[in-house]
């Protein structure tokens, strides 16, 4: 092993630990550096997060830059694929396996105009991160095991033949090669001429090339509607969420978060509520419905369970101290007001935020909200027989 090669070896290893930290929040919080995730918020959010397209930048000069040196899928399939060659495990070319990466790459641009962010639940370091922390309803949890024994057969198939951010750094270092080609310097002689399949390259090159400039528009008409978003009462995003920008760029819509929440409050976002945020979670206390529901105030389940960081992992009392919102009392419905004898909200309420107390003003018997102490869990509006208690 020469120098360059244990150079090469050193670098990926400090690349990988650094882009491990950043995606588990190692390094104090989550930080986006896929590529594919930068431009999928940029489109879908209207938001802006420099490192990834710095690393994608990266790519235009080093073919497959993230995938060479910061990728954890990437190192972990050739630890795999390495193993596999020593054990002697027969090997299939990865040629046999149809090239979807540009079809999934265009696919995910194209839901994030639409303010889905398809694309995280293929990408790489979303995969990674969903299977590192065991998260019951995450896709890396069943891709990743299935991507690693395939790939002792078939080495590398998903790096070259179905990962959408691979597909975007080889659309990225296009016109380098292009540009290569005409010159006639490119580095390997012994390729044959694939004139051809270089061309459509470019075809695949250009359209997404067009759909990112696109992404401008987007991104300004999302901006726009996050302005008129403001005009209306906000959503009630679960404990841990960031903004509403912040959940639209970040959510793999990967549904784990409604699984575990155990009173059914944490419910998708309906295209009418949102466009950019459709699929994702709010906190829906139903009041409504024959069902009212309500956020627990022992369970910290949705952030535990998501694997993109769009639901910070708060500890449970951490989550106790987020205000999701205050509880409103409209005392004309409540019981009593009537003269009726009723605790049901004082007796649920878990930060004895509810109380009743005596009024010489009305003589009577009334309740009050110490808003210092209500963290607007829903609880008590969830069991007022009058529905006189909201939080939405």
């Amino acid at each position: 092993m020469n120098k360059k090669q244990i150079l090469r070896i050193v670098l990926r290893v400090v690349g990988v630990a650094a882009t491990c930290a950043a995606i588990l929040g190692w390094a104090g919080s989550t930080i986006v550096v896929s590529p594919l995730a930068g431009i999928t918020l940029w489109i879908a959010a209207g938001t802006l997060c420099l490192t990834p397209f710095v690393l994608l930048l990266a790519s235009v000069f080093v073919p497959r830059f993230f995938c060479r040196f910061l990728c954890p899928m990437g190192a972990a399939f050739d630890v795999v694929s390495w193993i596999g060659k020593k054990l002697g495990v027969p090997r299939i070319s990865a040629r046999w396996v149809p090239n979807l990466r540009f079809v999934f790459l265009i696919a995910a641009i194209a839901a994030a105009f639409f303010g889905i962010a398809g694309a995280l639940i293929f990408d790489p370091t979303v995969l990674f991160k969903g299977f590192v922390l065991l998260s019951p309803y995450s896709w890396g949890l069943i891709l990743v095991p299935v991507l690693l024994v395939l790939t002792l057969i078939i080495p590398k198939f998903w790096c070259v033949r179905g990962c959408p951010l691979g597909a975007l750094q080889d659309a990225a270092f296009f016109p380098i090669r292009w540009i290569k080609k005409l010159l006639g310097k490119e580095q390997n002689e012994d390729q044959p001429d694939l004139r051809g399949i270089a061309q459509r390259r470019y075809a695949w090159a250009a359209t997404i090339l067009g759909l990112t400039a696109a992404g401008a528009y987007g991104a300004y008409s999302k901006q726009e509607e996050s302005k008129k978003s403001s005009q209306r009462n906000p959503l009630i995003l679960p404990p841990g969420a960031g903004t509403e920008l912040q959940m639209a760029s970040q959510c793999a819509r990967c549904g784990a978060c409604f699984k575990s929440c155990p009173t059914k409050a944490i419910q998708p976002i309906s295209f009418e509520q949102s466009p950019i945020l459709w699929g994702a979670p709010q906190v829906d206390f139903q009041t409504e419905s024959d069902n009212p529901t309500y956020c627990e105030y022992t369970c910290n389940k949705c952030s535990e369970v998501c694997p993109t960081g769009a639901i910070e992992n708060l500890t449970l009392e951490e989550k106790q101290n987020v205000v999701l919102r205050p509880v409103t009392l409209n005392y004309s419905e409540c019981r009593l007001n009537f003269e009726k004898e009723c605790s049901i909200c004082v007796n649920v309420c878990p930060t004895s935020a509810l109380e009743k107390q005596w009024s010489d003003e009305q003589y009577l018997t009334i309740l009050t909200v110490n808003l210092d102490l209500c963290v607007g869990c829903g609880k008590c509006a969830a069991n007022c027989p009058e529905k006189a208690l909201r939080c939405d």
